[in-house]
């Protein structure tokens, strides 16, 4: 997976659906969204595919639903917040979804 994307889409799964029309309509814009169900290749080793990813991409949104962070995404964020630790001024973008509750640990 060596392409690099503008901003990489961290998301739990029941939040899918929403998230996906999201990456649609930046993608139409011509923003390089990685949203994995659309890279990710069946039988790979997806874990490793992510991480190399998100060392990688411009920028990382969070999003967050109703549910908040699922347990894959948790790792994601950290990931996240540990590459913004280490290179000042890397985004990390938390994105409320329709009745999130994101509490004060963001």
């Amino acid at each position: 997976m060596s392409e690099h994307y503008d901003v990489f889409f961290s998301y739990a799964t029941v939040d899918h659906a929403a998230v996906e029309r999201i990456a649609g309509a930046l993608l139409e814009r011509g923003v390089r969204v990685f949203l994995d169900r659309w890279y990710l290749v069946a039988g790979q080793p997806w874990p490793t595919a992510l991480e190399q990813t998100l060392a990688t991409c411009r920028a990382v949104a969070v999003f967050i639903g109703a549910n908040g962070l699922g347990s894959w995404q948790q790792r994601e964020h950290d990931l996240s917040i540990d590459r913004q630790n280490r290179e000042p001024g890397f985004p990390v973008i938390p994105v409320l979804l329709t009745s999130a509750d994101p509490g004060l640990g963001f």
